[in-house]
């Protein structure tokens, strides 16, 4: 599931974004047991790839609510659980993917100063909007076990991989 998932982001970056975008789907995490945490995952990469590359956190507009506290998520050490998403808000930039239906909370500057909308080929003007997360994906499939009914939540090669796979 974890190479499907990641050949998934991978076709919808590369058939939905410019291919001037500055937007890559790493495979960190492809061969690992257990995924990062996110602050994990940041970190590593900063320090394994950081000379050459810039990292950012994309999240859609869907996570920025009332009730989910970023700066309390949590990352693993020595196997306990450390809240760090305090370091994660300081420490590295948000491109925030904007849902329609789920409007940020609030304005992005409360969240930190690092947040800022994914733009369209560096337009500032321009935003790039998603209709579906993963988990609305999820849930539709679930409960309908149809393919069709995901269509215009993911890309049409997305979805076309989808039902091959």
């Amino acid at each position: 599931p974890t190479l499907k998932r990641w050949a998934m982001c991978e076709i919808a970056v590369n058939s939905a974004l410019p291919p001037t975008a500055k937007v890559r789907v790493c495979d960190v995490d492809v061969n690992r047991e257990r995924a990062y945490f996110t602050y994990d995952l940041l970190t590593h990469l900063n320090k394994t790839r950081g000379d050459t590359h810039e990292f950012s956190f994309v999240i859609g507009t869907d996570w920025l609510t009332k009730e989910t506290n970023i700066r309390e998520w949590e990352s693993d050490v020595g196997g306990k659980r450390v809240v760090t998403g305090h370091k994660l808000i300081e420490e590295f930039d948000f491109l925030v993917l904007k849902r329609p239906g789920h409007p940020a909370y609030g304005e992005l500057s409360d969240y930190g100063p690092r947040f800022s909308y994914l733009d369209v080929d560096g337009d500032s003007t321009k935003f790039i909007e998603g209709a579906g997360s993963s988990t609305d994906v999820r849930n539709c499939l679930k409960d309908t076990h149809d393919y069709d009914a995901v269509a215009g939540l993911v890309p049409a090669a997305v979805l076309a991989f989808m039902r091959r796979h």
